[in-house]
């Protein structure tokens, strides 16, 4: 594979990175989601290896160690060595690394990164991540992440990160064509006589999300991600698996993964869906909620949980620049 040129705001976070590196040892980049993280991250990789520095990137899920490492052998020609589970492959000059590999298993002696990066960089302030990277003893930190903010309104600058870079922002991702504005449709719901009703109104969620995945492939859509959230208190995975069932009955390919999956039966879906011609549709409940990357997606269902059923929860001013 060819090394993918930066595009001139990943170049210019880039440099911005290293200045900022020239005066602390961390620094927290703030990029949003399409804004190219993993192939940013990618690329400095190369550069430092270019250097003969050693690297290493931590991931929290599996879905992403494959993703970052596919990533990083593209940019850089060389598959990077694998930290999680039974692997433990720290030989490689860059490393892609499990945080709680490193937080239950620990790393050799000997071993230091010259270049650590996290990705999905909010969950540094976690005491697991916050652990793996003081066992690591690094001499740099690199943090990439959408949402540069926490809702426990636990602190990211000045520690972990001494300084935040935001090199672009959403609507100018849209401006530019990269980013495609959201669009609002909410699903159609009749009563048994045929008049409109509130989505609430449903006679169930399956039927509901099945009426959504309809809808949008009558508008042209192939390749269909739903994706649906729910409460600590309440799980909706049996509701993914009968939308995805009836789906297969009616002839379109689905799988549906959720937090109860294992990491095989989440990986065969994920792969089943990129390799199946349209149309195809993955169902996941709270499952593929950070830093998954399928560009040849193009619509995302969102559900939600009917009216009065929803957990309230207290509103919080976030006065992070990069939200406003």
């Amino acid at each position: 594979m060819s090394r993918r040129q930066p595009r001139d705001y990943q170049e210019r976070l880039i440099r911005e990175v290293q200045q900022a590196l020239g005066k602390a040892p961390s620094v927290l980049a703030a990029m949003p989601t399409g804004a190219g993280k993993t192939v940013t991250f990618a690329e400095i990789i190369a550069r430092a290896l270019d250097k003969q520095r050693r690297t290493a990137v931590i991931v929290h899920r599996q879905e992403l160690i494959s993703q970052s490492a596919a990533a990083i052998t593209a940019q850089t020609g060389a598959e990077p060595g694998i930290v999680w589970e039974s692997r433990r492959q720290w030989e490689q000059p860059c490393t892609v690394i499990s945080h709680g590999a490193i937080a239950a298993g620990g790393k050799p002696d000997g071993y230091r990164p010259h270049l650590l990066l996290l990705d999905e960089a909010h969950h540094a302030a976690a005491a697991g991540w916050r652990k793996a990277i003081q066992l690591l003893q690094l001499d740099y930190l690199i943090g990439f992440t959408a949402t540069p903010f926490r809702q426990d309104r636990e602190p990211l600058h000045p520690e972990p990160f001494a300084n935040v870079i935001s090199p672009i922002t959403p609507k100018e991702l849209i401006d530019r064509g990269i980013l495609c504005p959201a669009r609002i449709v909410p699903p159609l719901v009749t009563d048994p006589q045929g008049a409109p009703q509130p989505p609430s109104a449903a006679a169930n969620l399956t039927a509901l999300y099945g009426q959504a995945v309809q809808y949008a492939l009558a508008q042209g859509r192939r390749k269909i991600i739903l994706f649906v959230s729910g409460t600590r208190r309440q799980t909706l995975s049996p509701v993914i698996d009968s939308a995805a069932n009836a789906l297969n009955r009616a002839g379109i390919a689905a799988a549906a993964i959720s937090q109860e999956s294992g990491s095989r039966q989440r990986s065969a879906a994920i792969a089943r869906f990129r390799a199946t011609p349209a149309p195809a549709v993955l169902c996941n409940y709270m499952t593929l909620t950070e830093g998954f990357d399928a560009p040849e997606t193009d619509c995302v269902i969102t559900g939600t949980l009917p009216a009065g059923r929803r957990r309230k929860r207290r509103r919080t001013r976030n006065r992070h620049p990069y939200c406003r």
